[in-house]
């Protein structure tokens, strides 16, 4: 038993009568519990007494206390073992006569009286007779209670000593409003079960809020032990019937509720304007992106430039381009020897071989690279090899140790939304800069942030069997459904405007064939194409009876007579051909019956689901996830962008440097052929044309010497083009080798973001999640907590000594001062982050997990390293007994700071034993 159940450690043992008259006053004691009259006491019943030879009696006894739901609990213990438990100052044992006309003397509570009084005094400490009563440990206070009617008289006087040992107190037989007033007198009726008891509880101590007796109210009658005291015992009391209470379960309902909207703003806070609450909610999301160094933001890859070329001075490019031109031209006897040796292989090959011979000539005359190809083409090699690297690379998924977070995030996350509905946390580098000088700007009620109606649409009607899944999560399923209930209404319109116009058009052809059916009736039943039935009905010939008919006629008048046998087969074709026109009428009447039925069902689907999407896109929840799922595209675009680009990488043609080196020996050949020939022709010229007399030409030597000199200036002018294209060449090959290196290193960077990112997404969605629904339920409300405690109280049954009177909350001013009040002393700044900590409060108790499961826990449940928290809090959060208990905390922090509060709205303990637990009023 918890040290704080007994009030001022006193505790009090009622031994009733047996029988009924015990039962009664039992239960009559429960009412008074209930309504919050009585406190804590151990109530006896003979019957419940085994008393065992040689060993001490086993006394099993009721404790009476409120559950949460207002409504009484019955728990049995042990006597001697829940006494033993607590550490008690007073200890009370009340033998209760409640004498009557029908029961003089109970011989079954006489037989075991002194039983129980003689074990309880041995299992008291002995009182040292040297102390005082107020010095002494525990105070043991036997009491003998008689209550009988007025003129109820005893005729055996010995009887009365049975009651057993202690102070004898004998309950004056009136009834009457004040010593004052006129008496009632005490009668064997219904109210003599209140008379007893209201004597009982003051003889006790156990007046709610009066933990006192009568033996420590007045030092006469303690100091009195074994006498005979009369009490007179008048109660006057003003029940609030749990008003403050009441009102505070109902204030916190309305807190609960996610749409509700307080009259003021917490103190320090002012409301955001509807106007500007989505500008708000998306400064939230911008802000969001910021928190712990921006962990949700897409951090785009850095990606390498191009390589730097190399810085050169003027006369160092000269000596290279000189050194390269040199080498090149050194070469030329070699490529020239390489030249007529495959041109010789190349005769003897088709001389002697041909296309189809089984010998190839030239043999190890492939192609050669120079000094300076070779360098080029060992990174052309290095480009090859390193994009298959490459192509594998991407392929690699990227190990999850490279995802990591911190508590920061989380942290900072919870507060920036709780501190935009409480004014808890300062926002202003978020965006919430203070208004009206220091007040924090928050929103009026939970919708901005989270959705105020289900997470999940439920449709008004079944939808069409092909829409019910979309193959999507979350609200893209919605939005999927959406999308396929307007291509689907749209269709169904079309379809029902087509069925109209083919219900007009069979509709007419029916017309038609009704018409042309009466017509070949009217023409029948002019040729006798009907006969008479039994019943006098006009029925159709069959055939046998129209080619009777027929043949007759014909025979009779010599000439062609009218064909009945065909005209009825024309008749009943006809009658056939309507009836399936109709037929046809009729289900496509149907058809578009349904049509219609199922487009006004989709229609309010359609419109419900609309107002769903409506309320859900404007919330900061919604806005995240979208602005979140925007950033894992931009992701996935850059991975699918970067395979693109090295699949589309060209590489330089191996044979392109082989292509420069011989269009330079092409052009030089040119050149010298050019040059040589112009030198010849001139010579011999000059020689045959006798021009050496002649001054106006020159020498040939001067011609040799100017050949000589246009033929090196274009060997500068070829190996200089030369040059600048295998430079570029070099160039183009170190570019190519670098977009590789720039594709896998932005790859793998992109693939760490998209595995970061995705993991983190998930996870701020389920914390948000979990928020949310401390948000829109952080707690229930029991509907007793805002019941009447004096439902189960008879005030028939009441005494005239008793008066009660009752608090009502009919005019509406102090009610309302008292939600004031309520919420002055709940809807505080911070008050909802303070609420979602009673929620994990009360699930660490739950889950078994009260030293380690603190709000820090959920914060420090991270994608890399997970302690199991937030998989603890999604599974208890919805429990009703979470809900409940963090209702009764806020309603207790509330009320007990109410004003106006009675002893009835005092803060409830808890009793726990092996059989259950209660909660007990205490002042």
């Amino acid at each position: 038993m918890s040290k704080a159940f007994w009030p001022a450690s006193r505790a009090s043992i009622i031994l009733l009568p047996s029988g009924a008259q015990g039962q009664n006053l039992f239960d009559f004691a429960k009412s008074w519990v209930e309504a919050g009259l009585l406190g804590p006491a151990i109530w006896v019943l003979p019957e419940s007494i085994v008393n065992e030879d040689g060993s001490p009696p086993k006394v099993m006894a009721t404790v009476l206390g409120i559950s949460s739901d207002r409504s009484v609990i019955e728990i049995e213990v042990d006597l001697f073992e829940q006494i033993a438990r607590e550490a008690l100052k007073v200890i009370r044992l009340i033998k209760l006569r409640s004498a009557r006309p029908s029961q003089e003397f109970d011989k079954e509570q006489d037989a075991i009286v002194k039983i129980i009084e003689k074990y309880l005094g041995w299992s008291v400490p002995a009182h040292d007779k040297r102390l005082s009563d107020r010095d002494a440990v525990l105070d043991y206070q036997p009491i003998n209670l008689i209550c009988a009617p007025t003129e109820f008289n005893v005729t055996v006087q010995e009887n009365w000593s049975r009651m057993g040992y202690g102070t004898t107190i004998i309950a004056a037989p009136e009834d009457r409003t004040s010593p004052w007033s006129s008496d009632a007198f005490v009668r064997d009726d219904a109210k003599f079960d209140g008379f007893t008891l209201m004597h009982l509880a003051t003889v006790s101590g156990i007046w709610n809020g009066l933990p006192v007796g009568t033996l420590e109210l007045f030092e006469r009658e303690r100091s009195g032990m074994t006498q005979v005291w009369l009490s007179r015992v008048f109660f006057s009391g003003v029940f609030t019937d749990g008003l403050a209470r009441r009102i505070a379960a109902g204030f916190v309902e309305d807190l609960a509720d996610p749409s509700y909207e307080l009259l003021d703003a917490p103190e320090g806070t002012v409301f955001i304007d509807p106007v500007y609450e989505d500008a708000y909610v998306d400064v939230m999301v911008d802000a969001s992106f910021l928190l712990d160094e921006g962990a949700l933001e897409y951090r785009r890859p850095e990606l390498p430039g191009d390589p730097n070329k190399t810085r050169l001075g003027i006369f160092q490019q000269l000596a290279l381009y000189f050194v390269f031109t040199g080498r090149r031209l050194a070469r030329l006897p070699y490529w020239s020897f390489m030249w007529v040796k495959r041109l010789v292989a190349s005769g003897l090959q088709s001389r002697l071989q041909g296309k189809a011979g089984s010998k190839e000539v030239g043999q190890g005359l492939e192609e050669r690279q120079d000094f300076y190809d070779s360098a080029v083409l060992a990174s052309y090699a290095q480009v090859e090899a390193e994009r298959v690297r490459a192509e594998e690379a991407l392929k690699i998924p990227v190990k999850l140790a490279q995802v990591k977070s911190t508590h920061t995030l989380w942290q900072s996350l919870r507060e920036m939304v709780f501190g935009s509905l409480d004014g808890g946390s300062d926002l202003s580098w978020a965006g919430f800069q203070p208004l009206d000088g220091d007040r924090r700007p928050i929103f009026a009620n939970v919708g901005p942030v989270v959705p105020l109606i289900q997470t999940k649409w439920e449709p008004e009607l079944p939808l069409p069997t092909d829409l019910a899944k979309s193959g999507l999560d979350g609200r893209d399923s919605e939005v999927a459904i959406a999308q396929s209930l307007k291509l689907y209404l749209a269709s169904k319109e079309e379809r029902n405007l087509a069925l109209v116009s083919l219900i007009e058009s069979a509709q007419a052809e029916a017309n038609e064939l009704e018409a042309s059916i009466e017509g070949q009736r009217a023409e029948l039943s002019s040729n006798q194409g009907f006969k008479l039935s039994e019943s006098g009905e006009e029925i159709l010939l069959n055939l046998t009876e129209a080619n009777a008919l027929y043949k007759t006629a014909k025979l009779e008048s010599g000439e062609e007579a009218f064909n009945l046998p065909d005209a009825i087969r024309s008749y009943k074709a006809g009658l056939k051909a309507l009836k399936e026109k109709q037929k046809e009428v009729e289900d496509l009447q149907a058809e578009s019956q349904q049509g219609e039925e199922a487009l006004v069902s989709q229609q309010l689907n359609l419109q419900s689901l609309s107002t769903w999407l409506e309320s859900t896109e404007r919330t900061y929840l919604n806005k995240l996830s979208v602005a979140m799922k925007n950033r894992l595209d931009q992701v996935k675009n850059d991975l699918d962008s970067m395979s693109l680009a090295l699949q589309n990488l060209e590489l330089p043609e191996k044979g392109a440097l082989i292509r420069l080196r011989k269009k330079f020996h092409k052009s030089l050949l040119i050149g010298l052929a050019v040059a040589l020939g112009a030198a010849v022709l001139y010579q011999l010229g000059y020689t045959q044309f006798e021009l050496a007399n002649n001054p106006d030409w020159p020498l040939p030597a001067t011609v040799w010497l100017i050949a000589a000199t246009a033929f090196i200036f274009a060997i500068l002018g070829l190996s200089a083009d030369y040059y600048r294209s295998w430079s570029q060449f070099d160039r183009t090959v170190a570019l190519k080798l670098t977009d590789m290196q720039r594709v896998v290193e932005g790859h793998k960077k992109a693939q760490v973001e998209e595995n970061r990112l995705s993991i983190l997404y998930t996870q701020t969605l389920e914390w948000l999640e979990i928020i949310a629904s401390a948000l829109k339920k952080p707690w229930s409300v029991r509907e007793s907590w805002k019941q009447s405690s004096l439902r189960a109280l008879d005030l028939e049954k009441l005494p005239f000594a008793m008066r009660v009177a009752q608090a009502q909350a009919d005019e509406e001013a102090p009610v309302y001062v008292l939600r004031n009040a309520a919420a002055a002393s709940l809807a505080r700044r911070g008050w909802r982050a303070k609420s979602f900590e009673m929620l994990v409060a009360e699930v660490a108790k739950l889950s078994g997990k009260t030293n380690s499961f603190k709000v820090e826990s959920l914060d420090r449940d991270l994608p890399h390293a997970s302690n199991g928290a937030r998989r603890i809090m999604k599974e208890f959060i919805e429990s009703p007994a979470v809900a409940r208990e963090g209702c009764r905390k806020a309603t207790e922090t509330n009320h007990r700071k109410a004003p106006g509060r009675s002893d009835d709205d005092s803060q409830t303990k808890s009793l726990t034993s092996r059989h259950g637990s209660l909660e007990s009023n205490s002042s």
